[in-house]
């Protein structure tokens, strides 16, 4: 049975004495965050103010707090998981993002929960008119920038890489959303977290194209 080429480095590693990753991929995750979040933040800033009281309800609610939290810690997680991908070494992919992809649906869940017990009144509040469309084109330079940077490594997988990039890029304007748009859960959902799902093509797509082959 042929070999995959997974499977062949799997192999040759056995032997070979684990060592800490390169330190310039963590600093590309540190860059990365620092840059997108800055990004990020001012667009949306520059478009319209946050929801009004938005501070108070995260003081007054932990579970909307605990919310917030899942997604910072989903979003950081998932673009560290892409960037170890973009190192051959030992483990399957699947192994390797394994956090990242739990984080993700634990935030997820949050808010199908949100369907039957709110964490906070639903109130059309603080709507904003195409934020569908926001959190897309919001996460349009994370993702690149991301794509940018993998470049420099060897990831194996170039679409699955590029659509963990994705998801990344997403969650960021996704989050932010939950400060700046309407809290409705049902809204939340289908405007803010599904519009994710199409940076995490788009970047299966552009990762097949401009990832570049070990």
């Amino acid at each position: 049975m042929r070999r995959t080429r997974e499977e062949l480095i799997d192999e040759l590693a056995d032997d070979l004495t684990p060592t800490r990753g390169p330190r310039r991929v963590e600093s590309l995750v540190a860059i990365w965050l620092v840059v997108s979040w800055l990004l990020v933040i001012g667009v949306t800033l520059w478009t319209a103010p946050l929801r009004e009281n938005w501070l108070g309800q995260l003081l007054s609610s932990p579970r909307f707090l605990v919310e917030c939290l899942l997604g910072l810690l989903a979003g950081g997680a998932t673009i560290a998981g892409a960037f170890a991908l973009g190192v051959p070494g030992p483990g399957r992919a699947l192994r390797r993002l394994l956090l990242p992809l739990g984080l993700l649906g634990l935030w997820v869940g949050a808010y199908l929960l949100d369907l039957f017990l709110p964490a906070l009144e639903p109130s059309p509040a603080g709507m904003r008119n195409g934020c569908t469309f926001q959190v897309v084109i919001y996460g349009l330079p994370p993702l690149l920038l991301g794509l940018a940077f993998l470049r420099r490594l060897a990831p194996l997988d170039r679409a699955w890489t590029g659509a963990v990039v994705g998801a990344a890029a997403g969650a960021i304007p996704a989050l932010l959303m939950q400060l700046a748009c309407m809290y409705v859960p049902e809204h939340i959902l289908v405007h803010h977290l599904a519009p994710v799902l199409l940076l995490v093509a788009l970047g299966a797509g552009l990762g097949a194209v401009v990832l570049r082959r070990v």
